[in-house]
């Protein structure tokens, strides 16, 4: 059977303005929404994918826990869209390009489109290269490094690059649903999440960013040491050791940031 659904926001990819309005007012945005029937199926299909709503409800305005926390974070700074980035590569459309574009290297729109109907055969030609180029403009490619698109004549370039300035609880909550995506896989080595070949249910931090062993190696242990009912790690002796609390979920991570914000 052909796979399906990594042309499910059509032609309709995610605006930032779409994105204000809804944070300004999500429930009179879901109830009295302005955009197009086209658009508004689409962006609550990004805003299930970045777990802000419900993926099934009888209630249309229904907005999830993590939604709601996600919500009280706002915009302005990076923290709200880390989280989203998160949620969302392990949805379809972002898992592919995450685990498809590798940095350091430039993919043209049709390089994007071959791989794309390779996988998956139903896709149109050039709707999601479209999406991502969109996608990127938002403050996911412009402040968190997910991807950059730039333009040579008549070619468009796409090409992953890094967060410059990563947030160190933002990688906690994805050290977090790492670990759950991997079936309670809470203790870990920061070779393994270094190691993007192995096929895993969770998607690593450094996967996401693009974030190497020397940005990473410093953020955890800034970590263990201001939050150590989170996280522990070892890098003495040779030792390479990650342990988180099972006790706690990405959602505990989520309020932890939400209440120091």
């Amino acid at each position: 059977m052909a796979k399906t659904g990594i042309d499910c926001y059509q032609d309709h990819a995610p605006r930032k303005e779409w994105l204000e309005d809804f944070f300004s007012d999500p429930q009179d945005f879901l109830l009295n929404y302005t955009l197009g029937s086209g658009m508004i199926k689409s962006f609550r299909k990004f805003l299930t994918d970045v777990l802000i709503i419900p993926e099934r409800s009888k209630d249309r305005t229904e907005i999830t826990e993590t939604g709601k926390l996600i919500i009280r974070l706002g915009l302005r700074e990076s923290t709200a869209w880390g989280i989203m980035l998160i949620n969302g590569c392990y949805s379809t459309v972002l898992n592919w390009f995450v685990k498809n574009v590798k940095p350091n290297l430039s993919y043209t729109i049709d390089m994007l489109n071959d791989a794309i109907i390779a996988e998956y055969p139903k896709a149109r030609k050039n709707r999601v290269p479209r999406v991502y180029k969109q996608i990127l403009s938002l403050p996911f490619g412009t402040k968190l490094g997910f991807g950059k698109v730039t333009e040579e004549g008549k070619e468009t370039y796409f090409q992953r690059s890094t967060w410059s300035d990563p947030e160190p609880l933002v990688i906690l909550y994805a050290l977090y649903k790492f670990a759950v995506a991997c079936g309670d896989y809470y203790e870990f080595t920061l070779t393994r999440l270094l190691d993007h070949d192995i096929d895993s249910d969770g998607v690593s931090p450094t996967e996401i960013f693009c974030l190497e062993r020397e940005t990473m190696v410093p953020i955890l242990k800034g970590l263990a040491i201001n939050y150590p009912e989170y996280i522990s790690v070892t890098f003495t002796h040779d030792l390479d050791a990650i342990s988180l609390n099972r006790e706690k979920a990405p959602i505990d991570v989520l309020k932890l940031i939400t209440d120091e914000r």
